[in-house]
């Protein structure tokens, strides 16, 4: 069995879309849905959601953020396999299906995701690299436009792959996540590390993985939607201090500090 871990804030007609879209295409594989709800304001149209078969409701008191969500989701799943799934997405196939059959015979696999679209066809980046000053350098020197295509698409990942091959990237996007509930034994406390309440949350546990000898992968065969949103300034503040903080816990201060260093000046880069 599969459990479907969502979470849920003040967001409930994207979480019924996605619902309903796991209703529509997951066939041929057991599964149940996890709905962690971070307290939201609107209690009532939650409950709601119980007139669904095989939806169990777990309501948080506070806001405890993705990582903390997903583990309290984990703690009631009774499957063996666990997908977590942002609630903005909308399956158009039975990408489940197609993940779960590739990771299920190959156990060096910790973290599995499928081909993740925008609402215009277009691929979305969740096969990503790891922030290094030789990745940095390399784009900040724009030497893909050196070296050939094939080379640089699963040397930097992001928009210049292809998405259209299975593949083992460094780390892999949360927004559609798919992993063996035995593979959270290489970390502390036997759940996913809850070092960041939302974002680059998944690339911590991707990074750990790797660390333990494991691989993170793509699977083109999947595809589902993942509805765009504008970046805000809290999440760009967030997204810069938590990539800080990754950076200066697994990596030593003189090598943290160059990689923030090259991020900000290709950030500037990319604004030229």
């Amino acid at each position: 069995m599969i459990s479907i871990i969502i979470i849920n804030y003040n967001s409930l007609e994207e979480t019924k879309n996605c619902i309903e879209s796991i209703f529509k295409y997951t066939t041929n594989i057991s599964y149940e849905i996890i709905l962690v709800d971070n307290a939201s304001t609107n209690q009532e149209e939650l409950n709601n959601l119980l007139k669904y078969n095989n939806i169990k409701i777990i309501k948080n008191a506070i806001n405890k953020g993705f990582a903390a969500g997903c583990n309290d989701g984990i703690k009631a799943a009774k499957g063996d396999y666990i997908l977590l799934l942002n609630n903005d997405t909308i399956l158009k196939n039975n990408a489940i299906l197609s993940v779960y059959e590739f990771i299920k015979t190959k156990p060096d696999i910790a973290f599995a995701t499928c081909k993740v679209l925008d609402e215009h066809g277009n691929p979305q980046g969740v096969c990503k690299s790891f922030f290094t000053i030789s990745k940095l350098a390399f784009e900040l020197l724009r030497l893909n436009k050196v070296f050939p295509k094939k080379i640089t698409a699963k040397y930097l990942w992001g928009a210049f792959f292809n998405y259209d091959e299975y593949a083992y990237p460094d780390w892999i996007a949360g927004t559609f996540m798919m992993f063996r509930k035995s593979i959270l034994k290489i970390f502390p406390n036997n759940k996913l590390p809850e070092t960041f309440w939302m974002y680059y949350e998944d690339m911590e546990w991707c990074w750990l993985a790797r660390k333990a000898g494991y691989k993170n992968a793509f699977i083109p065969d999947g595809v589902i939607i993942h509805l765009s949103k504008s970046k805000t300034f809290f999440y760009n503040q967030l997204v810069k201090n938590n990539l800080k903080a990754f950076l200066f816990k697994y990596h030593n201060y003189f090598y943290a500090t160059i990689v923030l260093f090259l991020y900000n000046l290709l950030l500037k880069q990319n604004e030229i």
